[in-house]
């Protein structure tokens, strides 16, 4: 039986994605237990940002203008999270 190399390339995806899992829950996890007035939620959305804008070779540079709590946004279907609002 061959594989493909879509196949083998999937299958280590799996694996990486399986064996980083834990450690991304328990960041998650601790990510959504700060309130949005926490100094370690801000530093983490300004983090993201900077790594965003980091990837960014065009168009606008984009900056943290509000941080707010999912659950206390009115949005169906949207699992409770840290979300930003950008400019």
């Amino acid at each position: 039986m061959q594989l493909s190399n879509g196949s083998v390339l999937f299958g280590i995806q799996a694996l990486h994605s399986w064996a980083a899992s834990p450690p991304a829950r328990e960041a998650q996890a601790a990510l959504l237990s700060l309130t949005c007035n926490d100094t370690a939620a801000e530093k983490a959305a300004d983090l993201a940002l900077c790594q965003i804008n980091a990837d960014r070779n065009e168009g606008y540079v984009l900056s943290l203008a509000n941080l707010s709590h999912d659950s206390l946004l009115p949005a169906a279907g949207k699992a409770p999270g840290i979300s930003s609002k950008l400019l």
